[in-house]
């Protein structure tokens, strides 16, 4: 279920400002399509490693995954994931299998699912139709952890000048629970 919680977070990061991110100035050179078997594959890193708009891929190149079918399997999801080391093509296969059928529902809007190891922060690209995926919610294991970037999230500063208090109270029954 954390893993499903960690997708869902960075699925909901669409919202975030993508002109911020790291995108443009990405390597995106090692990328390898997960499967070999989609018909698109001569097209998806070219489209998802596009530096600005007037580079982006039409439908016909490289069209929503929703287009073909409205309920995609975790196969036809994972023909249009593309990732820089092979452990996070595994990691996505097996968050996909936990998800509830649903949420695979979300995946048809996208274009392609970009896990980059220098991808920070995770976010959507208007101009590729792409989710990028930071893969440090993927990694398991500290070796899978030792091929992503470690670099700080540039969104870890905002509001550090802000001099607020997070204030609250714990209590069990409507009690103070450090009372006896």
């Amino acid at each position: 279920m954390k893993k499903v919680f960690l997708i869902l977070c960075c699925l909901g990061l669409v919202a975030c400002d993508e002109k911020n991110s790291n995108s443009n100035s990405i390597d995106y050179s090692n990328l390898q399509p997960a499967t070999g078997t989609e018909p698109y594959t001569g097209n998806i890193i070219r489209c998802v490693a596009i530096k600005d708009a007037s580079d982006s891929c039409t439908l016909n190149e490289l069209p929503i995954i929703g287009l073909n079918n409205t309920k995609p399997s975790i196969d036809e999801i994972m023909n249009r994931v593309v990732v820089s080391h092979s452990w996070m093509r595994q990691r996505m296969r097996e968050l996909l299998v936990i998800m509830p059928a649903e949420m695979l529902l979300l995946f048809r809007a996208t274009t392609a699912i970009v896990i980059h190891q220098d991808i920070r922060p995770a976010h959507y690209r208007l101009e590729t139709g792409a989710i990028y995926i930071d893969p440090a919610y993927l990694w398991l294991t500290n070796e899978e952890k030792s091929t992503i970037n470690q670099q700080a999230d540039y969104r870890s500063e905002y509001g550090s000048d802000l001099q607020f208090r997070e204030i609250g109270r714990l209590v069990i029954n409507n009690q103070y629970a450090g009372k006896n």
